[in-house]
């Protein structure tokens, strides 16, 4: 609400000053919305081709975190570094800031608004702006604590950042490659309806627990894992047994490690998985 005003008091700054036109101001202007631009569509074109793809891949991971109110930072973050390693440095200290902030269920109003306004106000003018950037943030993200309790004791949203997170647990703890998310979906171990579903009741026998008990933890982390779509479909509801099948031929190594590394799947089983990812997840966004 107060946007109209603060504009028309920059646009009397402008015509009060000797260094500045309105002509070079609304060039500037122009320049910064075809940036903007470019970052919302996860198409930077402004270093070489290896530079660009490493970025737009790691903006197309902010988005998948919902990130639209750093934006403004990420817009500082361009006009500053001409180095594309600066850059991949700098987003990667905001995605595992944003990570932490938004497993935790940390609010995303005001707050990030204010966070975001005092680091483009003030860690740019520092030697090392990037360093500034980590630990301002470092005293703001949730704890390992936290984070922990956000991932073991809530069911997680089945959407993007879901998917986004179990790609780099893939990546960076089981050494797999993840090309194309879309070719792959958000596969539940112990089927969202183990308990509706009639076709295959082994699963309630396998449970061993109420159905109220089981809601609650079908949506966690550790009963879920990435599988190719077609396999997906294959697997659906069946047994654990059955769907050890198609996990031992999947591309992704966290999949086979499900068919591997268990005989059966139960509430214990998931809790365990979940406690374990937690830890992995700490290691992996951490500042």
């Amino acid at each position: 609400y107060k946007l109209y005003d603060t504009f028309q008091g920059i646009i009397s700054d402008v015509r009060g000053s000797d260094d500045l036109t309105l002509e070079s101001y609304l060039a500037d202007a122009a320049n910064q919305s075809e940036l903007y631009l470019q970052i919302a569509n996860a198409d930077i074109d402004r270093y070489d081709h290896g530079g660009n793809e490493a970025i737009n891949e790691k903006l197309t991971h902010l988005h998948y975190i919902k990130s639209v109110q750093a934006r403004t930072l990420l817009l500082r973050i361009f006009q500053e570094f001409d180095n594309p390693n600066k850059v991949m440095e700098a987003l990667g200290v905001l995605e595992r800031f944003l990570v932490r902030w938004k497993v935790a269920n940390y609010a995303t109003g005001g707050q990030l608004d204010r966070i975001y306004s005092e680091l483009c106000s003030t860690v740019f003018n520092e030697s090392d702006p990037i360093e500034e950037m980590r630990g301002y943030l470092r005293g703001k993200y949730p704890s390992d604590a936290e984070f922990r309790a956000g991932i073991e004791n809530k069911r997680v949203k089945l959407n993007d950042r879901t998917r986004y997170m179990l790609k780099r647990i893939e990546e960076v703890h089981y050494n797999g490659n993840v090309d194309r998310m879309g070719d792959y979906d958000i596969e539940h171990i112990a089927p969202r309806s183990a308990y509706t579903a009639t076709r295959h009741s082994a699963w309630v026998t396998a449970l061993n627990t109420t159905q109220a008990t089981f809601e609650q933890h079908r949506d966690r982390l550790g009963n879920l894992t990435l599988l190719e779509s077609d396999k997906n479909i294959r697997a659906s509801n069946d047994p654990f047994e059955t769907k050890k099948n198609e996990y031992a031929s999947s591309d992704i190594a966290m999949t086979r490690a499900v068919g591997e590394n268990y005989d059966n799947w139960n509430l214990d089983t998931i809790q365990e998985r979940t406690s374990e990812l937690a830890e992995v997840a700490l290691n992996i966004w951490s500042l």
